[in-house]
Order: C-alpha cells, then sequence, then structure tokens
C-alpha cells in the first residue's frame, strides 16, 4: 500500500485520475485480493474510490453503485465524477429515473468542463425520464464556434427539467441570419436569441484619436442588431457585455487614456446597459472573467477553432444563459432554508451558549460568517424569501437572532422559523404547504452532508449546493449556482417577504419523518464499555451535551474513570459513522445497579449530530439485552427537565417506560420489553461478552 499512496500523491493529477491509474495497476499486477484486504478498514476518499472500482466488474450493477456510494470527498461532499459513474450504472441496473436524479445532481455540483464530455452521451439516452417543467426553442447566433456551447446548454437544460429545441446558425453568419427574413433563425421562430459577441467585434484600435465616434460606430451596429431581432418578433435576445482583451500594450493607459481601448469598451458597455430594450438581457462577462479561477480568453482556442470563451469557461456561460432563461420563465427558486449551527455561525448554539458561538469579529471566521449574513441580507432585499429549518431548541436559536450583536439577521426576515427536532424533509413540506409554494421553488442549505442526503432522498426537487460548512464557500455556491437569478426587480419583490411571513402566522401540526434515506446512508455503529481510551471524550460529552441529556448530571473525568472501574455501574459508548464522515463517539449510557434486582439510569446523552439516526433505540436495545443477561427485574430511570433538554420530554414513554407518580420517575420490566427497530443502522463490531 506505501506504492499505492505515493501514485495517489503524485502532484498535478486529478484525484479520478491518480485512482483509475491505482486500480489499473493493481489489475495488471494481479493484486485485486491483497488490495481489497488492505483497503476494507480504510475510510479516506481515493481508498474507498480504489475498492469500488476493483470489486465492480465482481458484483452486480446495483451493488457496485451502492459501494460507490460510500465515496464522498473529505468533506462529505458527493464528487461529480462518483455521481456520474453511479448514473450508469443506475441505468445498467434498469432504473433510468434513479440515474437522470444522479446526473442531475451531478450536474448541480458545478462540474468542470471536462465532465460535460463525458456526460453527453447517457443525458441522451436519459431524455425523456426527467419530468418536463417547460417547453422552449433557443437560437445560438455570433461570431464563434457554438457548438461546445450547446452542448453545455443542453446538459444544463436537462438539469433543469426544461426540454428546449436548439439551432445554431452557421459560423459567423449572424448579421445575415438576423437581415434575411428567410434564414433559418427566423424560420426556427425561437423563444430566445443568445448574441454572442465578443471584443473583437468591436473592431476596436489600440488607441483611437476619435473615442467618441469610436463608441457610437459600435453602439450604433448593436443597437441595429436588436432593433432588427425585437422588430414584429417576440423573441427575447441574451447577450454578453463585451469582455477586456487579456493582452494591451498600453497596460494602465489603455482604461486611463479616453482613447484607450479598454476605456471604449467599458463605454460600450455602460451604453449597453443603459439603452437595452425590454426584451434585451445582458449578461456580465467581465464579472464572469474576474471572479472565477479559469482562463476566460484563451488565444489558442480562438486561432484554432474560433472557440470564444475557453472551453474550461463554457460551464460558467452556460450556467448564466440558463438561469436567465429560468428567471424569463419563472422558474428562478423562491426561498432559501437555512440550517443554522455550522452554517449561519460556527459552533452550536445550543451546547456552546450564545456568547460561545463564532459570529463576527474579532474572529477571523466570525466575520466571513457575518458576511453570510449580509449577502442574506442582500438577497432578502431584493425579493429572496429566507426561512430556517434547523434541529435546535427554538429559543437557543431565536436569542441569536434577537441578542447577539453580530448577526445581521434578524426574527422579522425569515419567511418561517423552523427550529425544532422534526426531520428536515418533513419540516420543508411544511414550509411549501404552509406559504403555497412549491419545492421545486426551495434551495436548501446546510453543512451536515447527512441532512442533505435526507432532503435529496425525500424531496429530490429542492436544490441542494454541496458546502462544507465554510461561510466564504456558502456565498460561493450560491453565487455559481445562479439559484435566484431574476431579470427584473420591482417594488412588489422588495415586499415579498412582509406577505409570506403574515401567511406564515398560521401554525401546522408537525410531521416527524425518518425518511427512507437513512437505509442509503450506510450508518455504521460501535459501541464497548468506557476505558481510559475513551474517558475523555465521555467526560467532555457529559459536561457539554445539553439538549440530548435526560438528567444534564455532569461528572468530572475522575469522576468517569471512577465509574468505568465500579461493579455496580454499566457504562458504555457508542460511535458513528456513515457514507459521508466519521461522526466520532456520539453518545453515552451509565446504569447503576442499584440492587440485585433493579438497574437505575443515571445518564443518558447524544450529541445533536446524531439526533434521527435511530442512535437512541440502538442505545435502548443494547441497554435491556444486557439487563437481560443480569436478570434484571426493572429498570428505573427519571427525566430531569432543563430549559436545554424539552427533546428528550418523551424519550423515556417513547420507548416503552411507564410513568411512576408525577415526578418525571419512569419504570420499565425487561422481561416484558421489546428491542425497537433501527432502520438502516448497523453494527460495525459488538463489544465482547
Amino acid at each position: 500500500m506505501d506504492a499505492l499512496d505515493g501514485i495517489l500523491q503524485q502532484p498535478g493529477h486529478p484525484l479520478r485520475q491518480a485512482v483509475e491509474h491505482a486500480a489499473s495497476v493493481i489489475r495488471e499486477a494481479e493484486l485485486e485480493s491483497e488490495a481489497l484486504r488492505r483497503l476494507e478498514s480504510r475510510t479516506d476518499t481515493a481508498a474507498c474510490w480504489i475498492r469500488a472500482l476493483l470489486l465492480e466488474p465482481r458484483v452486480s450493477p446495483r451493488e457496485a453503485e451502492e459501494l460507490l456510494a460510500r465515496v464522498v470527498d473529505p468533506l462529505g461532499r458527493e464528487i461529480p465524477e462518483i455521481l456520474l459513474r453511479r448514473a450508469r450504472l443506475a441505468r445498467r441496473a434498469g432504473d433510468a429515473g434513479r440515474a437522470a436524479g444522479l446526473l442531475q445532481l451531478a450536474l448541480r455540483a458545478q462540474p468542470g468542463y471536462a465532465f460535460f464530455l463525458q456526460a453527453e452521451a447517457i443525458a441522451k439516452k436519459l431524455r425523456g425520464t426527467v419530468p418536463v417543467r417547460r417547453r422552449i426553442r433557443l437560437a445560438l447566433i455570433g461570431s464563434c464556434t457554438t457548438s461546445l456551447l450547446k452542448s453545455v446548454i443542453e446538459l444544463l437544460f436537462f438539469r433543469d427539467g426544461i426540454e428546449a429545441a436548439i439551432y445554431e446558425a452557421p459560423f459567423g453568419t449572424f448579421r445575415q441570419e438576423i437581415d434575411d427574413p428567410g434564414s433559418g433563425l427566423h424560420r426556427f421562430a425561437p423563444d430566445f436569441v443568445v448574441l454572442l459577441l465578443n471584443w473583437r467585434d468591436a473592431g476596436l484600435p489600440l488607441f483611437s484619436d476619435e473615442p467618441g465616434k469610436t463608441v457610437e460606430r459600435v453602439t450604433g451596429e448593436i443597437r441595429g442588431l436588436w432593433e432588427r431581432l425585437l422588430a414584429d418578433r417576440s423573441y427575447r435576445v441574451i447577450q454578453p457585455l463585451l469582455d477586456i482583451p487579456p493582452s494591451d500594450p498600453f497596460l494602465a493607459l489603455s482604461n486611463l487614456l479616453a482613447g484607450g481601448r479598454a476605456r471604449m469598451l467599458g463605454e460600450i458597455n455602460r451604453w449597453l446597459e443603459c439603452h437595452a430594450p425590454q426584451g434585451v438581457t445582458l449578461l456580465d462577462a467581465r464579472r464572469l472573467a474576474a471572479t472565477h479561477a479559469i482562463l476566460w480568453d484563451d488565444p489558442v482556442t480562438w486561432s484554432t477553432a474560433k472557440l470564444h470563451p475557453s472551453p474550461e469557461a463554457l460551464p460558467l456561460l452556460g450556467e448564466e444563459i440558463v438561469s436567465i432563461v429560468r428567471g424569463v420563465l419563472g422558474l428562478s427558486s423562491k426561498l432559501l432554508a437555512l440550517d443554522l449551527d455550522n452554517t449561519l455561525w460556527g459552533g452550536i448554539v445550543g451546547e456552546d451558549g450564545l456568547g460561545g458561538i463564532v459570529l463576527g469579529p474579532p474572529s477571523p471566521l466570525g466575520e466571513r460568517f457575518q458576511e453570510l449574513h449580509r449577502y442574506l441580507k442582500g438577497l432578502l432585499q431584493r425579493g429572496v424569501l429566507l426561512a430556517v429549518v434547523s434541529k435546535n431548541n427554538r429559543s437557543d436559536a431565536e436569542e441569536v437572532f434577537r441578542r447577539h450583536d453580530s448577526s445581521l439577521l434578524r426574527m422579522d426576515d425569515f419567511a418561517m422559523f423552523l427550529a425544532n427536532w422534526d426531520a428536515k424533509p418533513a419540516n420543508l413540506r411544511r414550509l411549501a404547504d404552509t406559504l403555497a409554494l412549491g419545492a421545486d421553488s426551495f434551495v436548501f442549505l446546510d453543512d451536515n452532508p447527512a441532512e442533505r442526503a435526507a432532503v435529496r432522498e425525500a424531496l429530490p426537487e429542492v436544490i441542494v449546493p454541496e458546502i462544507s460548512g465554510e461561510p466564504s464557500e456558502s456565498i460561493a455556491a450560491l453565487e455559481r449556482g445562479l439559484y435566484f437569478q431574476a431579470v427584473r426587480f420591482t417594488r412588489e419583490d422588495a415586499s415579498r417577504n412582509a406577505s409570506y411571513v403574515a401567511r406564515a402566522r398560521v401554525e401546522e401540526a408537525r410531521q416527524s419523518d425518518s425518511g427512507d434515506y437513512l437505509l442509503d446512508l450506510g450508518m455504521e455503529i460501535q459501541w464497548g464499555a468506557v476505558d481510559p481510551s475513551t474517558a475523555p471524550r465521555v467526560a467532555q460529552l457529559i459536561n457539554k451535551t445539553n439538549q440530548f441529556n435526560l438528567t444534564t448530571r455532569r461528572y468530572t473525568q475522575p469522576e468517569v474513570e471512577a465509574f468505568m472501574v465500579s461493579p455496580r455501574h454499566w457504562f458504555r459508548w457508542f460511535r458513528l459513522r456513515d457514507r459521508f464522515a466519521d461522526h466520532g463517539l456520539i453518545a453515552a449510557l451509565l446504569a447503576e445497579r442499584t440492587s440485585a434486582e433493579c438497574w437505575t439510569l443515571d445518564l443518558w446523552l447524544m450529541s445533536c449530530r446524531a439526533i434521527g439516526r435511530g442512535v437512541e433505540q440502538f442505545m435502548f436495545n443494547r441497554m435491556l439485552e444486557a439487563a437481560r443477561v443480569e436478570n434484571a427485574a426493572c429498570i428505573d430511570a427519571v427525566y430531569l427537565p432543563t430549559a436545554k433538554n424539552e427533546m428528550v420530554r418523551d424519550l423515556l414513554p417513547r420507548l416503552g417506560f411507564a410513568a411512576i407518580g408525577e415526578s418525571g420517575r419512569y419504570r420499565l420490566q425487561p422481561s416484558e420489553a421489546a428491542l425497537l427497530p433501527c432502520p438502516g443502522l448497523h453494527a460495525a463490531t459488538a463489544e465482547p461478552t
């Protein structure tokens, strides 16, 4: 495996290429069995990927797809190339609908141009399997080669459920196509015309002695194109602003001097922005070129193939074009549903408290979270609805928006505020029902990959960007996705939030729904007796966990160490991992043998990141089995309510404990209790008997 790691760590190669190369080397050396044995215990991305590739020929397509489902990046995010491979396997297994869904998800992950080349063939085979939201006709005309852009746009339309017939004008004939009433363009009668011009079409000199006349000439030509396209037609024109040449011998002077080429291009673009008529939508190619780390204008591909922008930039341009089409058709997203902990601030407010979360200066991370608040406030101001969908105590969550000095968002900014312990898909359905919006108009932002998977499984129509919890990445994901693209802004847009807030005042019954996604998470749980290696983490959990904590009793590490060696105590830890991440040691159970016949629960606590996974049922089952082995006649327990632990108020009766009086005390008879189902949760190892 040292040689394998060396292959994977070679600089300058994408992980996909390194993994495929490693798998090829292993096969050629006939070392598959040895490699599989060594890779079985590893959970890093490369190891899981290689293992899946090696096993793929030995199992069915469905089993191979399940193996690949465990391959995510180190932050738990889906990998487009893996999703594409899974889509192919799903199609081979006869599940075209699932294949289409996986391909759509991959295309939402903002892949590079190479991915579009790989995905084109399967997308053609899957056409007809995606529900059609709208049918359109679109024409591509301009001074550059359009065939590669056409392929990108077709895939993006496939992703968005838009069935598009696309016309390509012959290369360089855009003027003739516009001027000739009998041209292919006019016979095609498109709904949208994409007019692809770039800086070369302006024909500007490096320096002009008459910049005003030069600018007027170019703007006049473009205005004439618009007038002829819009005359007696219902076309919607989409056109990039003119970008800046990649080189200019005048350097800074090109923009400083009135006759400089960059200065004149700026004047032309300003005129276009001020005078574009209704029916013309401009997109800012300059912003795209400036804000993404790609080569926008490649002299090589222009001279050899007349491609503009470069192939690497085509997905960016395609996203802009498709987002404008969505905006015109009314298919842009309308609501952004937000997780809270580690999404809108650093830390867990229910555990760390108002003063312990990371939000605002002087923390650099806190400043970035505050900048995310500022960005979201801007979305709100232009008419995008915001809602909270978080697993949290509502009072803790509200406190941030009411009292935290660095929170730029306030309670009135949210159309609905669903901070509870219901499953997030159920809360999103409640949002849709209460606000009378389609879930296909929702974007859901959550740092937790398991929660993202839950929503995708239950509500595939909801857009769920891949983020890691780094706030600047969340902004970048929203920017790149263009989910909320609009082509106009009105006073009603600015006041939209108030009407939805009023509508949301009507409270509806909450429904909890764990969803079939639990079966797809590949959850594995380990457990064992607390020992010196686990005592520090158990002590940390005991003293930090507030929400899923039956008694909220606190013990020091020396006390924990005393319990772990005490013959009177049954003390167990639980560790959880899934296909996205190893969540570590997340729960503990402590019971005391208070008599020969009775156990008494002292501690039952669990990290909030494991809530909703069935872990509490698993913990109960293990305790019940141990009590039966010792012939315990009863297990006594008490719920001690606090301001933080309301979520476990009904835990004991839900598990079969009967109330004793009215003091929060409960009792269970192990001989009469039943083991509980734990869907999707598999024991990786059992503790020694």
